[in-house]
């Protein structure tokens, strides 16, 4: 809703003609195929819009799936093998305590309490699903949170927690990002906009402006005002990830 607005409120000052729509990506990139649109904000695999001919594509933002535990919890850094095994359900080399995970001490016996985005919270989840569990169910004991309050609530009163969620819940201090390594033994990342642009941490997803070539000039203000600091603020809060200065700097460059 908020996106919305502000897009709207935009048009208004600047007297462009728009109407929006918030029918899904797919949905979306058929009506681009159709000529029914001139630009679209879509999460789809880059090979899904290699057949648009006549269109750009640039990148706003990024949808991630971010690692979280208790700012008491010594653990920094977590694989994607690790989380498919704690997070997946009938698995080989099952991880079920915080020992399994190389977490000593107190902690280490203790069973991992298992935190999921509530349904209809974002895609977190099902990225999460498809790109690390594949066919694996999640396990049959995962707790699910309906918002970011109520998970920063539960991981300040367990410390046996740890969740997946897309982004770190704002004011959280008792709460703490683990990075992520795509496979043992190779970097671990934390999701900040400089390592997810470059590619380097392992869950993310782009979201990305897809126009059409001819509209370039016509549409060049609503663009550049999504690329604006102005908009950062809609997308912290919509949970994804802008770019950094820099690089929205750089795509604001690449339309002129």
């Amino acid at each position: 809703i908020e996106a919305s607005e502000s897009i709207y409120a935009f048009a208004g000052r600047t007297r462009l003609p728009l109407a929006l729509a918030f029918d899904g990506s797919r949905p979306g990139l058929d009506v681009l195929h159709a000529g029914r649109a001139d630009l679209a904000l879509l999460v789809v695999p880059p090979g899904e819009l290699s057949g648009l001919d006549g269109f750009e594509s640039i990148t706003l933002a990024y949808h991630c799936a971010v690692v979280l535990v208790p700012a008491s919890v010594p653990l920094e850094e977590i694989t994607l093998g690790q989380l498919r095994d704690a997070f997946g359900e009938s698995g080989a080399n099952n991880l079920g305590r915080w020992g399994d995970l190389g977490v000593g001490g107190e902690l280490a016996p203790s069973a991992i309490a298992l935190h999921l985005p509530a349904a209809g919270q974002g895609i977190a989840v099902e990225f999460f699903r498809t790109a690390v569990l594949g066919e694996r169910p999640f396990k049959s004991t995962v707790e699910r949170y309906a918002t970011p309050g109520e998970l920063a609530r539960r991981l300040a009163g367990d410390r046996r927690g740890l969740a997946l969620a897309a982004v770190r819940p704002p004011a959280a201090p008792g709460i703490k990002l683990v990075r992520l390594a795509a496979r043992a033994g190779e970097p671990a990342y934390s999701p900040t906009p400089e390592n997810v642009h470059a590619g380097d941490y392992p869950l993310a997803l782009p979201l990305r402006m897809v126009f059409r070539r001819a509209a370039t000039r016509r549409l060049q203000p609503l663009l550049q005002f999504l690329l604006s600091d102005e908009f950062v603020p809609v997308l912290e809060r919509a949970q994804v990830v802008p770019l950094a200065p820099a690089a929205r700097q750089q795509q604001a460059l690449r339309l002129k």
